[in-house]
């Protein structure tokens, strides 16, 4: 059987609804009309007429259930599913229903897992459901199994399927990963308790583990876990925790991290971040004198010195401030970038107008980037015009840029202009800075002017950066553009449209769906299914498109997991499709849905010539009336 046909079975019968209701003998007319049409399809060659013939037979009498258990042993994947899921449904040997499907699930290939997850899981009582994946992460240790059942669930899955995550710290390394990897691409907040889970191991790897989980989701809940860690005996998580919290004003961490910026034993790597973290949230924790220590140093790196100055104007200790503008006039280059940089982040505007004529000058390259750099951690609006005026005359690239990035960094909306009139010239280097400043700015006000780089700079590249700017800055005026970009997008495109409102990511992935190219086609389709409502509001109106055969499969498992009878007619459309796969999946997941007003339609094609058909609407009839 060819793997689209094999699909197709697999479809077409896990689309049933399982739980709930056990069987109930259907009018003995109505079973013997249909005896010899099941009776037919049993005897069958062909995989999907057999399927459906071992589900109709479940509805006929207890008398086949013999026929129906018998189906667990043959030699075809979907058959023996379609076993399984009748005997549930009817009640019947439910035990053995679950370890087929428990065995379907480990040893199928990845569509057969795919589809009993997606179609066939949500349909079963919560038990049952949990009796498979439970039975699943028992019995394999296929590092892609695993990584498809634990994704699924922590993309999906609710409730005490959800709670079969917390299995992660008992797991070995490799699939513990996989657990980990999960719980943190999916960002819910169900993954605080798995977290939770992780950090009350023993184990240091697993808790650092933990850790990560919560430094991903980041709520305050996730925090509160962080905060139990900076007492932590193992030093590397404590740290973790600190620098995290730190950035969000914790007082303990902040302490925690001044500690490190002080410790001598401590790497230098460590102590510089620790030095940046407090610089930027919290300098006024430590004294000058301390500062004066750190700069004595022997063996230090001139980038460790560095980032000492820095935090010392950051103080704004008075002291230090008149240090680093001696600094700043002194003999050597290293001395005098250091001041610069100190200066930098010391709030003193007096010291702009030496910064000025410095980038202004023909000084040393070096002086004249780490000016430029300085001015824009001041910030004040007399640096923006200190930086615009230089940018209108200056020649040397590197320089241009660091300019650019340094207008930026003021956060100034008097910034954003200086910076959009260089697009006029053309240059590639400058264009993509600019375009990136403009974007970390957030000045919607200029968004025309990046709409025309959108449409007629030279560039393609630069057009592109254009267009996502465009975008975050304005969604509205850049959606457009942005759609139109998606016929060719360029590589690794989906990370330059992190952050933009989740309507329009949504719209992206609904354009991308029809794209020529199957690997982004594919990579939306799976975006899509894993949202909550499983892709339905964006798969709904492709179903009877005339779009790719793949998605429109899987827009029609989609519609048909949701049983709205309202859907009725869109099925009903497919009996007339072409293409004799998505025909059968249409005519199967209108039988599915149950509307009692299409008996007279699937009588109508008791006797169709496609046998397939015939036994889906035996299969549609029977089910009427046993439910």
């Amino acid at each position: 059987m060819s793997r689209s046909r094999f699909v197709f079975c697999l479809i077409a019968l896990l689309a049933m609804t399982v739980a709930g209701s056990a069987w109930a003998e259907v009018p003995e007319e109505l079973a013997e009309e249909m005896r010899p049409l099941v009776e037919a399809g049993l005897a069958s060659q062909d995989v999907a007429v057999q399927s459906w013939a071992i589900r109709a037979a479940a509805l006929l009498d207890d008398e086949m259930m013999d026929t129906v258990e018998a189906g667990l042993e043959n030699l075809n994947a979907p058959v023996r599913i379609a076993a399984a899921t009748a005997l549930l449904r009817a009640g019947e040997s439910e035990r053995d229903a679950l370890a087929q499907l428990t065995t379907e699930m480990t040893d199928g290939d990845a569509a057969t897992r795919t589809l009993i997850l997606e179609r066939l899981l949500p349909t079963l009582d919560e038990d049952d459901a949990v009796t498979i994946v439970d039975g699943v992460l028992d019995a394999t240790t296929d590092a892609d199994i695993v990584r498809t059942v634990v994704g699924y669930l922590a993309r999906r899955s609710d409730g005490e399927l959800y709670d079969l995550l917390e299995r992660a710290p008992t797991q070995p390394d490799e699939l513990r990963a996989l657990y980990i990897d999960a719980v943190t691409r999916a960002e819910r907040p169900e993954g605080v308790a798995i977290a939770a889970e992780l950090l009350d191991s023993s184990d240091a790897a697993i808790r650092l583990e933990g850790a990560e989980i919560a430094f991903a989701l980041n709520t305050v809940e996730a925090r509160g876990l962080l905060e139990d860690l900076l007492d932590s005996s193992d030093a590397a998580l404590a740290q973790r925790a600190g620098f995290h919290l730190a950035q969000y004003g914790n007082a303990s961490a902040l302490n925690l991290v001044r500690d490190l910026a002080l410790n001598t034993e401590m790497d230098e790597a460590l102590r510089m971040d620790a030095m940046a973290m407090l610089r930027d949230n919290g300098p006024q924790l430590i004294s000058y004198e301390e500062l004066q220590t750190l700069r004595d140093e022997e063996g230090r790196t001139p980038a460790f010195r560095t980032r000492v100055h820095e935090l010392m104007g950051a103080t704004q200790d008075p002291a230090a401030i008149e240090y680093l503008r001696e600094m700043m006039n002194g003999l050597f280059a290293d001395e005098r970038l250091d001041g610069i940089s100190g200066m930098g982040y010391s709030g003193q505007i007096s010291a702009v107008e030496e910064m000025r004529a410095t980038l202004s000058s023909n000084s040393e390259q070096s002086l004249r980037l780490r000016s430029a750099e300085a001015l824009g951690n001041l910030g004040d609006e007399t640096a923006v015009q200190a930086l615009a005026q230089q940018l209108q005359t200056e020649r040397v690239m590197e320089v241009k840029v660091a300019i650019i990035e340094a207008l930026a960094s003021t956060g100034s909306a008097a910034a954003a202009q200086p910076i959009a009139n260089e697009f006029a010239r053309q240059e590639n280097e400058t264009a993509v800075a600019g375009l990136r400043a403009l974007r970390a700015l957030g000045d919607a006000s200029i968004a025309p002017q990046i709409e025309t780089v959108a449409i007629a700079f030279r560039d393609p590249a630069v057009r592109w950066e254009a267009v996502v700017t465009l975008t975050h800055l304005d969604p509205e005026l850049g959606r457009i553009r942005l759609l139109q970009a998606l016929d060719r997008p360029p590589e690794g495109f989906r990370a330059d449209l992190e952050g933009l409102p989740e309507d329009l990511l949504n719209e992206v992935d609904e354009r991308l769906l029809t794209h020529s190219d199957t690997a982004v086609r594919e990579a939306a389709l799976f975006r899509v299914l894993g949202r909550a409502d499983g892709g339905y509001a964006v798969l709904r109106p492709l179903l009877d498109a005339q779009g790719s055969p793949d998605v429109r499969r899987s827009a029609i498992s989609v519609v048909t997991a949701t049983r709205n009878l309202e859907d009725a007619p869109l099925f009903e459309s497919l009996s007339g499709e072409a293409d004799r796969a998505l025909r059968l999946q249409g005519f199967a997941a209108l039988a599915e849905l149950g509307d009692p007003e299409r008996e007279e339609f699937f009588h109508g094609y008791t006797n169709h010539a496609d046998v397939a058909l015939r036994l889906i609407a035996a299969w549609a009839i029977l089910n009427l009336h046993a439910d």
